[in-house]
């Protein structure tokens, strides 16, 4: 679910060559991402004479899809600024993006909550982020169902464990395979649960939905996985009244929605994570659109 609030910004102009500045707000790894997704949007050759800013990015590692979004707007900028005229689908390939998951990819050029059916595993079948393999073709985006405009979420760090890189890939290794009757009642949930039930407006089937699907399959692993004062806020958050709380990713960053129609729900849900030594990033409505060039 695409969230109105903690945005990537990047501008760019005209210049007589190639540059990048800002970087210094992401870590090496994404430093090393962004040199190789502006290759493979070079095709290898000479770079567009663009002079690209990172403004802003938000905390990378905890679940807020701070790279795919970074990687596909400095791309975008690139693109639009250097005259390349690159589609939709040339800048997700050249991002690299989407080895795993496409819902970055695709939250990014369309908003909204979004699911996508996947990569093909023919056995031996293997599990990794998207940051281990570089994808052949996208997973295809299976729906996308508008946010209803008063729901409402509160995002909150707890002091929990940010998993990137190797210790990724490690935690593929040790959480996966799931047993199949739990990832089918996974994707029943998110389908007939979360998607159909946001289409409809149904608050009350959307949490119970939200609730359940933190204890069934990956997710479940990944809760497990966290540490215990995320764990523990995650169970008091999902305990308020007329709210439903996730984590989101391999965590820490934790989320509570509502329906919008009491504000007090979300002041008990940063007073929660306040006592519980969480920050607060804030109260955001739901996005339903992609990016914005300006």
């Amino acid at each position: 679910m695409a969230v109105d609030g903690l945005p990537t910004v990047v501008s760019a102009r005209p210049a007589d060559q190639f540059s990048i500045d800002g970087v210094e707000l992401v870590d090496r790894a994404a430093v090393a991402d962004l040199d190789s997704a502006i290759t493979r949007l070079a095709g290898g050759g000479r770079r567009a004479p663009v002079s690209v800013t990172v403004e802003a990015v938000p905390t990378q590692h905890v679940g807020l899809g701070t790279k795919t979004t970074l990687l596909l707007a400095v791309l975008k900028a690139i693109s639009e600024v250097g005259g390349l005229g690159m589609t939709d689908g040339q800048l997700r390939l050249a991002s690299g993006r989407g080895g795993t998951s496409g819902i970055g990819v695709h939250a990014f050029f369309s908003g909204g909550l979004v699911i996508d059916g996947g990569h093909r595993t023919d056995p031996p079948r293997t599990y990794g982020p998207s940051s281990s393999a570089a994808p052949v073709r996208l997973p295809p985006l299976v729906a996308r169902v508008v946010m209803p405009p008063a729901w409402a979420v509160t995002l909150v760090l707890a002091d929990g464990t940010r998993v990137a890189g190797d210790d990724e890939v490690a935690a593929f290794e040790a959480l996966t395979p799931v047993p199949d009757d739990e990832v089918r009642r996974a994707i029943a949930l998110a389908v007939v649960g979360l998607a159909a039930s946001a289409a409809c407006e149904d608050f009350s089937a959307f949490a119970e939905a939200l609730v359940e699907m933190q204890q069934v399959g990956f997710k479940a692993r990944e809760v497990c996985a966290q540490s215990t004062p995320v764990r523990e806020l995650l169970r008091e958050l999902t305990h308020l009244p007329r709210s439903a709380a996730g984590m989101s990713s391999m965590g820490p960053l934790l989320f509570a929605v509502s329906d919008g129609t009491d504000p007090s729900i979300h002041e008990r849900a940063e007073a929660t994570a306040k006592a519980g030594s969480a920050t607060v990033l804030g109260t955001f409505r739901f996005r339903n659109a992609g990016f914005e060039v300006r």
